[in-house]
């Protein structure tokens, strides 16, 4: 269970990343 919640948190933190840049 901890391997899936460290991919989800870091598929989150790639979502914002990535809308941030998009925004920008």
């Amino acid at each position: 269970m901890y391997i899936v919640d460290c991919m989800q948190g870091a598929a989150l933190e790639g979502i914002d990343i990535v809308l941030s840049h998009m925004e920008g």
